[in-house]
């Protein structure tokens, strides 16, 4: 199980997403010797024809929305397995950032750069991207940027101790993130990644002891039922919150529906998980019933799935094997 179960939680965080813009999606586009952008490099002769209109409208309306729309190329491709364009569209994103003088931006297409090489399997890569900022980026604003991608990496990893300790320097210093969207953007995020570390901390290592037994004595359930559970809800609560602040923002404004949905349907699958472990049965249920409805809506499979796993772990917890079975079934089934 514990394996198992490791691999499951890295495909949730795995699909945590960083907000990217999709304006002017309905805007027609206007005559290439009007547009101000230049398509002509790589790749840009296959472009989506949905992201060629956005691009020609913002390089006229919204200029400083152009290397976001590029960061959502860069995730069109990575959905699609295009590693090669992937990386291309997202080193452009940045590229221009550097050209706007956005250094936030580029942190935060730098960020999903190296989310992208994690699921690529280029784990290597993105951590000496990770030590190439570090050095680079020396800052205390642009070192938020940092250790919010060391508790990523550590978190990826398992070392979810350690991944905490990098989130919570991430949001400590990253108090003054209301005026800037960025930094309003990578702060929700190191919520949601920090309270899913503080979850798993204590759970995982014990439950992987447990699990094939299946005998819970009340000294397993208060050694689950740590400080670190309850911290870790009050994150994801406070994600929750922030998730709504960013919709009302111009970039947020632009953003599709389903972004949000699936950032709250990761929220909620690990606020069930966090609750179950409390033994607070009928809250764990509604939260999870509540992720697999914003999974539903926003087509969001992995989201779907994390439900169906946590829905087995709870009624384990609760000691409902039967319904465990069935649960984990479901997920097999999906799989």
């Amino acid at each position: 199980m514990g394996k198992c179960f490791f691999k499951r939680c890295l495909y949730a965080i795995l699909c945590l997403v960083i907000i990217v813009l999709s304006a002017c999606t309905h805007m027609p586009a206007p005559p290439k010797w009007l547009a101000k952008i230049e398509l002509n490099g790589p790749y840009d002769n296959e472009l989506p024809e949905k992201y060629v209109t956005q691009l020609r409208g913002a390089s006229l309306t919204s200029d400083w929305g152009i290397p976001y729309i590029f960061m959502s190329v860069g995730l069109h491709y990575e959905s699609t397995g295009d590693e090669v364009r992937s990386l291309h569209y997202f080193d452009r994103a940045i590229e221009e950032f550097r050209k706007r003088k956005n250094l936030y931006g580029e942190g935060t297409a730098t960020s999903r750069k190296i989310f992208m090489l994690y699921e690529f399997g280029r784990i290597q890569d993105a951590f000496n991207l990770i030590k190439e900022k570090e050095k680079e980026w020396n800052t205390p604003s642009m070192k938020i940027f940092v250790n919010h991608n060391y508790g990523h990496y550590f978190l990826m990893n398992g070392d979810y101790a350690m991944a905490a300790a990098y989130f919570k320097q991430a949001i400590d210093g990253n108090s003054d993130y209301k005026d800037e969207f960025n930094l309003q953007v990578i702060r929700r995020d190191s919520e949601l990644e920090y309270g899913i570390s503080l979850i798993l901390t204590d759970y995982v290592s014990k439950m992987v002891k447990k699990y094939r037994l299946m005998e819970f004595d009340q000294a397993f359930y208060d050694a689950i039922r740590t400080k670190n559970v309850d911290n870790g809800i009050a994150h994801l609560n406070q994600l929750l919150v922030m998730n709504k602040e960013i919709r009302k923002t111009k970039i947020g404004s632009y953003t599709p529906e389903n972004v949000f949905q699936m950032m709250e349907a990761n929220a909620f699958n690990f606020l069930g998980l966090a609750n179950g472990i409390k033994g607070n049965w009928k809250d764990s249920h509604s939260y999870l019933e509540r992720a697999s409805e914003l999974a539903g809506k926003a087509s969001f499979r992995i989201g779907e799935m994390d439900t169906l796993l946590f829905l087995n772990q709870v009624y384990i917890l609760e000691k409902n094997i039967n319904e465990g079975k069935k649960a984990a079934e479901k997920l097999n089934e999906m799989g």
